[in-house]
């Protein structure tokens, strides 16, 4: 077998075989948010690999985490994938990825939004 570059193109019996890639370095600090969990999702815990299952009562959150690593050609950081994580399986890890961001989820934003709209119309 041959990599890509040695393979003739008029033949068409030949066997795509890619390039081995370089190692690429994981770069600290990455990105981690706190979401709901979606309805009709299938996605794995990475670290218990369990299924992070939608409960309507419960409304369950997920860590999502984008892990960026340095691209070999360039030494600049470029998104690699999504790593998704139970709430207590993530600090079990030790935070692999960093501290949770803080942000505000729809859900909490719309209820804010309501109560403030409540409690305006009781003042009038």
């Amino acid at each position: 077998m041959t990599s890509i570059d040695t393979i003739d193109p008029t033949n068409r019996n030949a066997v795509f075989v890619p390039k081995p890639r370089k190692p690429r370095k994981i770069i600290k600090g990455t990105r981690a948010v706190q979401r709901d969990v979606v309805p009709g999702g299938y996605e794995l815990c990475e670290q218990c690999a369990d299924r992070i299952k939608f409960v309507a009562k419960d409304h369950l959150r997920m860590i999502l985490c984008n892990v960026y690593e340095v691209d070999a050609s360039t030494g600049l950081p470029r998104w690699h994938h999504l790593e998704r994580y139970h709430p207590k399986c993530y600090d079990e890890a030790g935070q692999l990825h960093g501290p949770i961001a803080d942000r505000e989820s729809s859900r909490d934003k719309a209820k804010r939004l309501v109560e403030a709209e409540v409690s305006r119309r009781k003042k009038r």
